[in-house]
């Protein structure tokens, strides 16, 4: 993530995966945190990825 633009890209997709809770993106630390139901996790995972980003615990 590199710029706000990016941010704002990763918050907006991320908000309209079913289970996503909260999802909180900084582009200047390149984190973003997401608090999920767990049973959706999966869900979750596969959108960052579709995204080009990993997801790290």
């Amino acid at each position: 993530m590199q710029c706000a633009g990016c941010k704002q890209i990763l918050e907006s997709e991320l908000k309209g995966v079913r289970g996503a809770l909260t999802v909180d993106a900084d582009h200047e630390q390149g984190v973003v945190e997401v608090t999920t139901d767990p049973s959706t996790r999966a869900d979750l995972a596969n959108a960052i990825g579709d995204l080009g980003y990993a997801v790290r615990e």
